[in-house]
């Protein structure tokens, strides 16, 4: 993963410096229409002329064809500068100015800033960012492939899926403008670039719409049938709170692009944006997650595992099992004997969980009561009984394990399909070695909501990353929306 990281940065890195180079070599010069003659052989430009505010920027030339006139420009010092151009005619009413502002940057280097930002060999530029796109969004969905399938999951994990599938999306849209801008013949610039970089979130967001209102039903229809079998309690609303947020978040969108499209305000283009990007970054990370989570449910561990961590969660009053806990349980004795039977190799179970308050005895000693009725001798069961959540369930369990061997071991863990995820996370960071998941079923109405804990759990693990992440998405988009008016 640090070999991944580090050609991201590299290449990244490589990307802006050939851009620089392709912009050095490409923007000498700057040529824009600064007149629309409509009646060529009745109306006559008779003369042309200039002004420059701070002399950074001269005319080299000027050209005329199909009644548009063209000025070019070049640098001839380093600054800000904005040039009046004025046209004559034999129609002084029909006379005409136009301001154009420009940066006139080192090594010669012109770029227009009005009507539109852009310079010469812009294009080439463009194709170098929309190929970069590409080549980013192959290595991050190839190495998202890569790591499902040597069951390593990890935050990287999803943030090679998520930024993977926000690029594949990314570079297909500026392929289509691109096309599009040939297919009908006007100028796809720098400034429409830029344009569509920062309405990319909006554009993928508009461009699932469908695909998250399916989603969305689907978790509220389970939320419903969840509360039908379990009752009414605020943590089996998440799908349904979920579905709430994501359609005002996409009216909002809605509401901020048509009034930055009928009222032209720029406000409200910027608060558009933002809200897609925010949005979008959130469905790019939970279809990750959803991949990533799908997929470490359905890995399975190698015949060679030395121990199970059964991850413990609430029993009954009696202190017997539910249906929950007994399905983890389950899973790792069905492991263990698939195992023994293919390799002969016996490995032994650490239930693990603590006694809550509301518990007549631990977790751990709850399941060490079930092992031995499923016929588990008492001598291959070590409880740990301290625990009060996933992260001690790991960290505790570990440290049972390694008093119990002194030799390199392989380890597993047992818990319910939708927790698979962050128990491969929990592992890793807590060095419970070679940890593999095994996966208990679960109801499918239970599932979904389920899953959006976990996902939820994921993110707050993360959260100043997150916002970070967040922050400086909305400064980037909005110092480069900036520079699109």
């Amino acid at each position: 993963m640090k070999n991944l990281i580090l050609f991201v940065v590299v290449f990244s890195a490589a990307v802006l410096l050939a851009a620089c180079i392709t912009t050095v070599v490409c923007a000498r010069e700057v040529t824009t229409n600064v007149y629309y003659n409509y009646e060529p052989d009745i109306l006559k430009i008779t003369d042309t002329h200039y002004t420059s505010e701070n002399g950074h920027v001269e005319l080299k030339g000027t050209s005329e064809s199909d009644g548009i006139l063209k000025a070019t420009f070049v640098s001839k010092s380093v600054g800000f500068d904005t040039v009046t151009f004025y046209t004559d005619t034999n129609e002084p009413e029909l006379n005409a100015e136009q301001s154009i502002k420009f940066l006139s940057g080192p090594f010669g280097t012109l770029f227009i800033f009005q009507p539109q930002i852009d310079f010469e060999g812009s294009r080439f530029v463009i194709y170098v960012f929309v190929a970069a796109t590409l080549v980013l969004a192959a290595v991050l969905l190839i190495s998202f492939v890569r790591l499902i399938k040597k069951s390593e999951f990890s935050y990287y994990l999803v943030a090679c899926g998520g930024v993977g599938i926000f690029c594949l999306h990314s570079f297909g849209v500026f392929v289509y403008n691109l096309i599009d801008s040939k297919t009908y013949g006007y100028n796809f610039g720098f400034g429409v670039y830029l344009s569509e970089l920062v309405s990319s979130g909006e554009q993928f967001g508009r461009n699932i719409t469908i695909l998250m209102a399916l989603f969305c039903t689907a978790l509220i229809i389970s939320n419903l049938s969840l509360i039908r079998h379990e009752g009414f309690r605020i943590q089996n609303l998440l799908g349904i709170i979920l579905g709430v947020l994501w359609g005002i978040g996409t009216l909002a969108n809605r509401y901020f692009a048509h009034q930055s499209m009928d009222d032209i305000n720029h406000i409200y283009t910027l608060m558009s944006n933002g809200t897609a990007v925010i949005i979008s970054y959130f469905e790019c990370m939970l279809f990750s997650t959803v991949i990533s989570a799908f997929a470490a449910s359905r890995s399975r561990p190698p015949f060679d595992r030395d121990y199970i961590v059964i991850l413990g969660c609430a029993i009954r009053k009696d202190g017997s099992l539910t249906p929950i806990l007994r399905g983890r349980v389950d899973a790792a004795i069905a492991f263990a004997e698939k195992q023994y039977k293919k390799t002969g190799k016996l490995l032994k179970f650490v239930p693990s969980g603590g006694q809550g308050a509301d518990e007549v005895i631990s977790e751990g000693e709850a399941m060490k009561r079930y092992l031995l009725e499923q016929g588990i001798d008492e001598g291959r069961i070590i409880p740990e009984t301290k625990s009060v959540n996933t992260f001690e369930n790991i960290k505790l369990s570990k440290g049972i394990i390694e008093k119990d061997t002194r030799e390199d071991y392989n380890a597993a863990f047992a818990t319910t399909n939708y927790h698979i995820f962050r128990g491969y996370i929990l592992s890793k960071k807590h060095g419970l070695k070679n940890a593999r998941g095994i996966s208990a079923k679960t109801k499918w109405y239970f599932f979904p909501n389920a899953f959006l804990r976990e996902f939820a759990g994921l993110l707050a693990d993360k959260r100043m990353l997150h916002l970070l992440i967040i922050l400086l998405i909305i400064v980037s988009f909005s110092g480069i929306y900036q520079l699109t008016f």
